[in-house]
């Protein structure tokens, strides 16, 4: 194939998972084969704006914003539909959901004939109320009748959109979030030492690990009523993360006089370094895709412990590649934080496990493979239809 494939991304998520997900692709898929260009916008990620992030990639700003808003969104509109008319991209990937409806549309007006739509986990679950899980399933099934292919994170994302009907099944197609296989392992005493003092705390604690945006999705707040319960324990716990909950967060924190007990550090670049020299990793999300924070703690072979939800639950297995709580539930994920304080050997065992687990699945290789045999086979289906129609 002499040609390369023009792919153009377009996402309003800039920040978390999706991010993630997306400059996997600008760094992953190979440049022989795709011209990848990208539409972004930058209100949850100011340094796209400043000039400071995703630099080495080919990217438009348009900021679109995450709520309704229909004359905001007739602007993101009308300029992502120049953006297309110019650019003439083979296959337009649109990423999670606002994107998702605003760039299917503009796809469709310009007629072009191959528009993909990635969820990145659904806006409708069972924290919402009936009326707004109505109207967002409502919105998924029409933009589907525009949609060449749904491409799901996780057999979970898969299973909800043949439950709700969001496409025929045969659009549907699973592409698993992967991650770079770390060839490191075990824990380096000395060095967690030294990371434990350099955040303030003596350098012998058990380290528990908390990595999500800080918003009403991830629920930090069941994290750290579970975490003050276990104030008499020799445990330090730090939270990476951002997001609209910083602040109820310090003050709840400030409130139960544990300030000794956490670090919340914000955003960081480098989750990695923090990663190895955790003891366990907490997600308390109430709903998910394919969490690459659970992946990256399984990746660093750090015991896992998560909700037991859609996306999560074919990752944890429950008691073998780590353990899982309800959603919500405050003293169940105390206790079972409790009996890996407790046991030296379950930590290896589930650890060991979840890293096995990973390498068979979810390796950042067998995502990009699939992604593009199914863009390539996309793109030769099209070029055949258009030669037929010209003939």
């Amino acid at each position: 194939m002499n040609k390369r494939i023009k792919v153009m991304h377009i996402s309003e998520a800039t920040s978390g998972g999706v991010w993630t997900h997306l400059k996997q692709l600008a760094e992953n898929l190979p440049q022989s084969k795709f011209e990848q260009k990208f539409i972004l916008s930058s209100i949850k990620n100011p340094k796209l704006k400043e000039g400071t992030e995703f630099q080495n990639y080919n990217f438009q700003l348009v900021d679109m914003v995450r709520e309704i808003n229909p004359i905001k969104d007739i602007i993101s509109l009308i300029k992502i539909y120049k953006i297309l008319k110019k650019e003439k991209p083979d296959i337009v990937h649109c990423h999670s959901s606002k994107a998702g409806v605003i760039g299917r549309i503009a796809n469709t007006i310009l007629r072009n004939k191959i528009t993909l739509y990635t969820p990145h986990s659904y806006s409708f679950n069972d924290f919402n109320n009936a009326f707004k899980n109505y109207i967002y399933i409502t919105v998924e099934k029409i933009m589907g009748l525009i949609t060449t292919r749904l491409i799901c994170v996780s057999e979970g994302e898969f299973t909800q959109s043949i439950a709700n009907k969001i496409v025929d099944k045969e659009k549907l197609i699973v592409v698993n979030n992967g991650v770079q296989i770390s060839s490191v392992t075990g824990k380096n005493i000395e060095k967690k030492s030294v990371f434990l003092k350099q955040h303030g705390y003596k350098g012998d604690e058990y380290v528990i690990g908390f990595v999500a945006r800080l918003a009403m999705q991830k629920d930090p707040n069941t994290f750290i009523e579970a975490c003050l319960s276990l104030k008499e324990y020799n445990i330090a716990v730090i939270i990476l993360g951002d997001g609209p909950l910083e602040d109820t967060i310090a003050s709840k924190i400030k409130n139960n006089d544990a300030e000794n007990l956490f670090r919340v550090l914000g955003y960081v670049k480098n989750t990695a370094y923090y990663y190895e020299n955790f003891d366990l990793f907490v997600s308390t999300s109430l709903w998910e895709g394919l969490p690459y924070s659970i992946l990256e703690a399984m990746n660093a072979e750090v015991p896992i412990i998560a909700t037991s939800i859609e996306g999560v639950t074919e990752l944890i297995i429950d008691s073998k590649t780590g353990l899982l709580v309800r959603p919500k539930d405050v003293k169940g994920l105390s206790n079972q934080i409790k009996k890996l304080l407790s046991d030296k050997a379950l930590n290896q065992k589930l650890s060991k496990n979840a890293k096995n687990h990973l390498i068979t699945h979810y390796s950042i290789e067998n995502m990009v493979e699939i992604l593009s045999e199914l863009y390539v086979s996309l793109y030769n289906e099209e070029k055949i239809k258009r030669n037929f129609r010209q003939n």
